[in-house]
């Protein structure tokens, strides 16, 4: 997934959103990291919501955290990267997985060879 795809499915969100994530090989080494920060917690929360863990539990008390102290606190991020941490945050919590597309039609597999070892065919003919 593309750090572009991280909020394909908002199709919502304002302009300034779609503009930081267009000029990303345009931002400073310290504001890729950042967005690379928030790209990982929000792939983790959408990967890890129906199942939970210890991970998940980290990465949701992150997103919805109101901490500013942190340097690298969600808030904080969010500031420096002029990204809405209220839109993202509902962006999350109404978010919900694409449907998973199950084919019709049955995948066969090709029968596997019952012909015996040849080497053992070869072994019989010369007897």
């Amino acid at each position: 997934m593309d750090t572009l795809d991280l909020f394909q499915e908002d199709a919502s969100l304002p302009a300034q959103y779609w503009e930081t994530f267009a000029h990303k090989r345009d931002m400073e080494p310290e504001k890729r990291l950042l967005l690379a920060v928030l790209d990982e917690a929000i792939r983790c929360y959408r990967s890890q919501i129906f199942i939970g863990g210890r991970r998940f539990t980290e990465v949701q008390s992150w997103l919805f955290s109101e901490d500013i102290d942190d340097t690298f606190s969600f808030r904080n991020i969010c500031d420096v990267l002029n990204l809405s941490p209220s839109r993202i945050r509902q962006s999350l919590r109404t978010w919900k997985p694409p449907a998973v597309r199950r084919s019709t039609q049955r995948v066969r597999r090709p029968a596997r060879s019952q012909a015996p070892y040849a080497g053992a065919l070869l072994a019989h003919r010369s007897i």
